[in-house]
C-alpha cells in the first residue's frame, strides 16, 4: 500500500468515526491493517471506532497496543483510563488520567475524569472502612479542581466518620450555594452542629432539609429533639405529633415524644407513648435516642 493510499484510508476511517458511523469505520481500519502495521495514532482512532461499536473489550485492546506504539499519546491514556473508570478501577483509571494531564495539562475532559475517579476511589475506600486514605483521595481531587461540589461533600462526609464535626461543618458550607437543595447535605449539617451543641444551628439545618424533603421523618425526630433541648416545646411536640402521624410505628418517634409528655408533667400521656415505644422497640430492635447518624451513602 501506497503511503499516500494509506493516508487516505486512515483519514476516511477518522472522518466516519466522528460521524459515529462506527462499521463503516471499521472496515476501513480493516482495510487499513491488512496492508500496514500502524502506529499509535491509528491503534487509539480504531479503539474510538471499536468503542463506539460497543466492542469494548477489543477497544481496551487497542488502546493498549496505542499506548505501546505511542508511549506519549495523552488521548490514548485518557480514553483507556475512561474505560478503567467504567469497570470500576478506580486506581488504573487515576494512573492513566494522570498521566494523559502531565503530557497534555490542557486537556479538559481528562481533568473532569480524574476528579471523578478521586471521588469513586473514595467512596470505594470508605466503604472499606479506610476513612483516612478516602480523606486523602477526596484532597487530592480538591487539588485537581479546587472548590468541586462533590469531592468537597464526600470530604465532610469522611471527616463527619471521623467525628471532626466543626471539620465537615466548614467543608459543607463550601457547597451550600452549588448544592442548596441537596437535603442529605442540609440534615448531616444539623447532625453535626447537634453534635457540638449548636442547637440554634442544628435546627436551622433540619428545617431547611424538611422545607425541601417535607416528609423526612430522622429530620422531624432530630429538630423535636433540638427543639426541646432549647425549651421550645411547644414546637417538639408539634414536630414529633407530625413525625408519628407519618411513621406510627417508630419507637425512637414514641420514646421521644414520651419523654417530652414526661418533662412537661403529662405523665398518662408519657407512660401510654413510652409503653408503646417498649413494646415496638421489641417488635422491631431498635434503638432510642435523639441524634440520629449521619445520612451517607
Amino acid at each position: 500500500m501506497s503511503t499516500e493510499k494509506r493516508d487516505e484510508i486512515s483519514a476516511l476511517a477518522v472522518k466516519l468515526g466522528t460521524e459515529g458511523r462506527w462499521n463503516e469505520a471499521l472496515k476501513c481500519w480493516a482495510d487499513y491493517f491488512n496492508e500496514f502495521d500502524g502506529d499509535g495514532g491509528a491503534y487509539y482512532h480504531l479503539a474510538v471506532a471499536l468503542y463506539g461499536a460497543a466492542h469494548k473489550s477489543q477497544a481496551f485492546i487497542a488502546l493498549e497496543e496505542a499506548i505501546k506504539r505511542s508511549p506519549r499519546h495523552a488521548m490514548a491514556h485518557a480514553r483507556i483510563g475512561f474505560l478503567y473508570m467504567e469497570s470500576g478501577n478506580f486506581g488504573k483509571a487515576i494512573e492513566h488520567y494522570s498521566e494523559a494531564l502531565r503530557l497534555k495539562p490542557g486537556l479538559r475532559l481528562p481533568k473532569q475524569w480524574l476528579v471523578r475517579a478521586y471521588v469513586q476511589k473514595g467512596r470505594e475506600t470508605i466503604w472499606r472502612g479506610s476513612v483516612e486514605e478516602a480523606i486523602a483521595l477526596y484532597q487530592d481531587a480538591l487539588n485537581v479542581e479546587p472548590g468541586h461540589a462533590e469531592a468537597q461533600y464526600r470530604l465532610g462526609e469522611a471527616l463527619a466518620r471521623l467525628g471532626e464535626h466543626a471539620q465537615a461543618i466548614d467543608a459543607w458550607k463550601t457547597v451550600l450555594d452549588k448544592d442548596v437543595r441537596n437535603t442529605r447535605l442540609h440534615y448531616n449539617m444539623g447532625v453535626a452542629f447537634d453534635a457540638l451543641g449548636k442547637l440554634k444551628e442544628a435546627s436551622q439545618s433540619y428545617q431547611m432539609a424538611l422545607s425541601l424533603d417535607p416528609g423526612n421523618v430522622r429530620a422531624m425526630n432530630n429538630l423535636g429533639c433540638a427543639l426541646a433541648r432549647q425549651g421550645r416545646s411547644d414546637e417538639a411536640l408539634d414536630v414529633f405529633q407530625r413525625a408519628v402521624t407519618l411513621e406510627p410505628s417508630d419507637a425512637v418517634l414514641r420514646f421521644n415524644l414520651g419523654q417530652l409528655h414526661l418533662d412537661a408533667g403529662r405523665i398518662d400521656a408519657a407512660i401510654e407513648e413510652l409503653r408503646l415505644s417498649i413494646r415496638l422497640n421489641s417488635e422491631h430492635a431498635r434503638g432510642h435516642g435523639c441524634l440520629s447518624e449521619y445520612a451517607i451513602i
